[in-house]
C-alpha cells in the first residue's frame, strides 16, 4: 500500500479524516476517481470494525454505538414530520 498526501481542501470537501478514511484511487482512460474505500464489516453509520459490529437484513453492518447514533436519527425524522 503505498501512501500519498491529499490536498486540504479537498480532504474537506469529501470529508476525509486523517488516518482515518480509506480511499480508492481508479483511473480511467484520462480519468482519476477517488472514493472512499468501505472496508467490509465497517459499521455503515461511523465505520468502524469491531468485534461488537453485528451484520443485519439487507447486508447492513452495525454496532451498539453506530445503532444509538442511527435510532436517534430516525427519531428526530419521526418528530420533524408531525
Amino acid at each position: 500500500m503505498r501512501r500519498t498526501k491529499i490536498q486540504h481542501e479537498l480532504c474537506k470537501a469529501l470529508e476525509i479524516e486523517d488516518n482515518k478514511t480509506y480511499l480508492k484511487i481508479l483511473v480511467e482512460d484520462e480519468q482519476i476517481i477517488i472514493q472512499k474505500y468501505r472496508i467490509d464489516g465497517a459499521c455503515a453509520v461511523i465505520g468502524e470494525i469491531s468485534n461488537n459490529n453485528k451484520v443485519y437484513e439487507g447486508n447492513i453492518v452495525l454496532n451498539p454505538e453506530g445503532i444509538k447514533r442511527l435510532c436517534s436519527e430516525l427519531h428526530a425524522e419521526i418528530l420533524n414530520k408531525d
